[in-house]
């Protein structure tokens, strides 16, 4: 039992490290190039589901544009998936956008007063 409680975090750690090369190395589209991190990736215990989070580096834009050219290659790279890891079933892959890093930096912002001072 405690081996499959383990295993959606396990299987996590592995997709994570593989999607960072895939990024990397392998996906060709210009709109992820340079741009995104990911960040952690998260598997239901049911091993079916896995959201990826990323960070993306840009504007509203370039992460918008970012998000778009991660759904489109999201089929991609489950079957890449597939193929590298050798497992019989490969959980779908939905990318999540990370935004704690964007959200410390404005909190550490406003903090220090410089948004929104008011006075």
């Amino acid at each position: 039992m405690r081996h499959a409680a383990r295993r959606p975090g396990r299987l996590g750690e592995v997709i994570q490290r593989e999607v960072s090369i895939m990024l990397q190395r392998d996906i060709k589209d210009p709109r992820l190039q340079g741009l995104v991190t990911v960040v952690e990736t998260k598997v239901s215990r049911d091993l079916q589901r896995a959201e990826v989070y990323v960070s993306v580096y840009g504007s509203d834009e370039e992460r918008r544009q970012v998000m778009e050219g991660l759904r489109q290659a999201a089929g991609y790279v489950r079957h890449e998936l597939w193929k590298r890891l050798k497992v019989k079933k490969v959980p779908e892959i939905r990318f999540v956008l990370d935004q704690r890093v964007e959200d410390a930096l404005r909190i550490e912002r406003l903090l220090r007063g410089e948004e929104g001072s008011s006075g």
